[in-house]
């Protein structure tokens, strides 16, 4: 029989950091943008990402665009299960991507450009979680009630627990993006091209040394059910040869009443009448008062107690060998699930072909690019694993190792427009969608993966706004809005995997040294609408299911600089 124990579940996500984007796709690809946060129009070298139909209105020569973000994100996790210590309980996650590099190259000769681009299309940081989660510790909280219920009846009292816990996942999605324009009039040029995109994850962690503080004593959980095992089975062989005792002195009474005494006679009638001697008597006696009987009623009376008694003591001989068992398989469980390690490594590949256009009339720029679905299946190098359940006897693990797991991009529709209002004043917008529903991202449900068409309800869209005016001929200023709608659905999220609805804003400068050479720096922070999910957690101790909330917040600060240059 297959058993399966939710005390810590999958990590995929656990570092993605995108947030100019899709759920997994990055599209925060150039300082430029970040500044603007609407680029999907764009003419300059970044235009290799954005719009790479658009390079064909680049002068002839070479265009280089290098830029790199610093990235603060926290993506934090509360909880309100009741056994929690303290209840709510609020788990911090961080992620900090020091360099997360754009870089861009194109040749324009005519009405060819040929262009190249690197950068992580999907996560580019690591992700750690000094405290772990609420799936890390929700199965641990249990152990004070389960220790209590099973320890009631000898007298335990476990108050309160403590474990040592840690997680840390990086994931990075590189890029490297080929392609060619190519004018076909003076207003139409159109891209095609392709992204080979190498994925790894990696993922390494602890849950140990879980303790319970019982009478003021920190105790190793695993021990402390091994002790009530223990004594738990003492209290079972006596049950039973408390049992034997009053079916044997039963037996005596029955054989006594058969001989011919009367059942109202008592054990010194007995006696006087020379059906037991004085030892056999005091030995019954001695008996009789070991099992809480009394000595002086009739031998009948003496006979009903016993039988009584004796059907008690078997009833709890086998309750207490029960629990013994149950204290003992779970002191191996607790000592098996409770002290692991992970060390994993996840590689995979995949190509993403690409296809644009570009729309070029007197002051408005028309870019539009699709990126078709990739699709990737990422492979588990594992070194150390979690045990996460048991197949009868065979250990169910979270990385089994060599296994597959789903990591595709979804395809993607950009449009976007610039309009240039006064020669110093340039408007931008972008509509981007994704079709998250028609890929897998590995999630599971039951222990089986399964489509996101069955987890996400609808696609992702965003909507940009980009504003960018000329101070001096050298000097620009800007500033952006993007919103982006999430359309996952309660069972997509998890504490470790959630998305939700957001607002971006960014504001930066541009200072153009010549034609050539331009410096870009700008600045951006997300705010996303807290989401929530409740759902049943199994507490075994008291063989019910409990609903509990987990509350999910995230933000975002990325830092940019870059530079323009050509020749």
């Amino acid at each position: 029989m297959k058993k399966q124990f939710l005390l810590i579940t999958s990590f995929v996500f656990i570092a993605t950091v995108a947030f100019g984007g899709g759920i997994v796709t990055n599209s925060n690809q150039s300082a430029y943008w970040v500044r603007t946060l609407s680029r999907d129009a764009s003419t300059r070298a970044d235009a290799v990402y954005f719009n790479p139909a658009g390079l064909t209105r680049l002068e002839d020569g070479f265009h280089f665009s290098l830029s790199s973000q610093t990235i603060f994100q926290s993506k934090d996790v509360s909880n309100d299960y009741v056994n929690l210590k303290p209840t709510p309980k609020k788990y911090l996650g961080d992620i900090f991507v020091p360099v997360f590099p754009s870089f861009y190259a194109v040749w324009k000769k005519n009405k060819i450009a040929i262009s190249f681009g690197f950068n992580p299309v999907g996560g580019g940081g690591g992700a750690t979680f000094e405290d772990g989660l609420p799936s890390f510790e929700l199965g641990v909280a249990d152990m004070v009630p389960t220790l209590n219920a099973l320890g009631n009846p000898i007298g335990l009292s476990a108050t309160d627990y403590r474990r040592e816990v840690y997680f840390k996942g990086t994931s990075i999605y590189f890029g490297y993006q080929l392609g060619l324009s190519y004018q076909i009039t003076d207003v139409v040029s159109a891209y095609l091209g392709a992204r080979y995109v190498a994925v790894k994850n990696t993922y390494e962690g602890y849950i140990r040394n879980v303790q319970a503080n019982i009478g003021g004593e920190w105790t190793n959980v695993s021990e402390a059910f091994t002790d009530i095992s223990t004594t738990y089975s003492g209290l079972a062989a006596q049950a039973t040869t408390g049992a034997a005792g009053a079916t044997s002195i039963s037996g005596t009474m029955g054989a006594l009443i058969g001989g011919g005494l009367p059942s109202a006679a008592t054990l010194a009638d007995a006696e006087g009448a020379g059906a037991i001697t004085a030892l056999e008597r005091a030995q019954i006696e001695g008996g009789l008062t070991a099992l809480g009987i009394g000595i002086t009623g009739g031998i009948g009376d003496i006979q009903t107690a016993c039988n009584t008694t004796a059907t008690a003591l078997t009833t709890q001989a086998a309750q207490a060998s029960g629990a013994s068992s149950l204290a003992g398989q779970t002191a191996t469980m607790t000592g098996m699930l409770l002290n692991q390690e992970a060390d994993v490594v996840q590689k995979g590949s995949g190509f993403t072909p690409i296809i644009g256009v570009h729309l070029a009339f007197d002051k408005l720029n028309i870019g539009i690019r699709y990126e078709f679905k990739t699709n990737i299946d990422i492979e588990n190098d594992t070194k150390k694993d979690f045990i996460v359940g048991l197949d009868g006897a065979t250990p169910i693990t979270m990385f089994p190792d060599g296994a597959k797991i789903s990591s595709d991009i979804p395809a993607t529709l950009s449009v976007g427009a610039e309009y240039k209002v006064t020669p110093k004043f340039t408007a931008s917008t972008g509509f981007h969608y994704y079709w998250d529903k028609g890929v897998g991202y590995g999630k599971t449900m039951g222990g089986v993966e399964v489509d996101n068409s069955e987890i996400i309800d609808n696609n992702y869209l965003e909507w940009a706004l980009g504003l960018e005016y000329g101070i001096t001929d050298k000097l620009l200023v800007s500033g952006g809005y993007l919103l982006a709608k999430t359309g996952v659905s309660d069972d997509y999220q998890s504490d470790l995997s959630f998305s939700l609805t957001s607002s971006t804003v960014g504001g930066g400068l541009g200072f153009k040294f010549n034609e050539k050479l331009m410096i870009n720096a700008g600045v951006g922070y997300t705010f996303y609408k807290d989401g929530t999910k409740t759902y049943p957690h199994y507490l075994q101790a008291a063989d019910t299911n409990i609903d509990v909330t987990d509350t999910y917040y995230k933000s975002n600060l990325f830092l940019a600089i870059g530079v323009d240059f050509s020749f």
